[in-house]
């Protein structure tokens, strides 16, 4: 399986004055490994102010270039990116240490004819929708799963896990120092025509897993990748949160692998 081109970046400010997100993507296949697809980054800056901006862009930018050059399996690959992404920071903290206590989350996808492999840090979003299912594949690094597992075990209550002083707190990000937590599965999860894939900051999380369901499934399935991009920040938009965060949205079509040529790699960085 492999995607035929379909695939699309949305961003959104939301409620926030500035935005804090970074995407890129790059085409893969440049090793000669049969593994030619498509991999898409997400990051979510943490700091406030220009810091947050810096972050997310410095670990996109890092990521692309130790990718393109890093040889070995896809895994290693990938792993070695996000290593490279928090060295970069790291550096940056002492070219300029007013940045110092900077950050940002991680997500990067790689679509291939072999299936979909990933690495991430902290609490950027990747889905899988397959046959009106929605099922989330990386880890969640924040503390909402241990609030939500309180929650089953009765020692919560939902809206006392609302107010938690937690609640918006990472386990794991991009901080220059020692990653505590970096989910990367070694090897691919196979996909099947129809699948689509949803890579996220967790300003999508104003959305419901059915309300993004509905959002993507019946007739809109057979839209493009943009289009549907497009409708996932519009239901977002419509929803109209307080303080919305920052959104940005990459949406991948699974497809019929028709063997078509590597292309050289091409690659941008964009934050707005």
């Amino acid at each position: 399986m492999i995607i035929e081109k379909d695939f699309a970046f949305r961003q959104m400010c939301g409620g926030r004055e500035r935005q804090e997100d970074a995407f890129s993507y790059s085409l893969i296949g440049e090793h000669g490994d049969g593994s030619d697809g498509i991999l898409a980054v997400v990051a979510d800056g943490m700091g406030g102010h220009k810091s947050g901006e810096t972050a997310s862009k410095v670990a996109v930018e890092a990521f692309l270039c130790r990718f393109a050059v890093e040889p070995g399996s896809l895994h290693k690959r990938l792993v070695a990116s996000m290593i490279a992404s928090n060295k970069a920071l790291a550096a940056e903290f002492k070219r300029k240490p007013e940045l110092e206590g900077m950050g940002t989350t991680l997500l990067a996808v790689a679509v291939t004819r072999t299936g979909i492999q990933w690495v991430s840090v902290g609490d950027s979003l990747l889905y899988l929708l397959r046959d009106g299912e929605l099922k989330r594949l990386n880890a969640d690094h924040s503390f909402r799963p241990l609030l939500e597992a309180l929650i089953a075990a009765g020692e919560l209550t939902p809206e006392m896990a609302a107010r938690h002083p937690f609640r918006n707190l990472l386990r794991s990000a991009l901080l220059g120092d020692e990653i505590e937590m970096i989910d990367a599965p070694e090897f691919p999860m196979t996909l099947q025509k129809g699948d689509l894939i949803i890579a996220a900051s967790d300003g999508l999380l104003s959305l419901s897993d059915s309300g993004i369901v509905k959002i993507l499934s019946g007739d809109l399935s057979r839209k493009k990748a943009s289009g549907l991009a497009e409708l996932l920040l519009k239901a977002v938009e419509d929803r109209r949160v307080t303080r919305q965060d920052n959104a940005t949205v990459a949406v991948i079509r699974a497809m019929q692998d028709k063997k078509s040529p590597v292309r050289k790699k091409k690659h941008i960085v964009k934050s707005v």
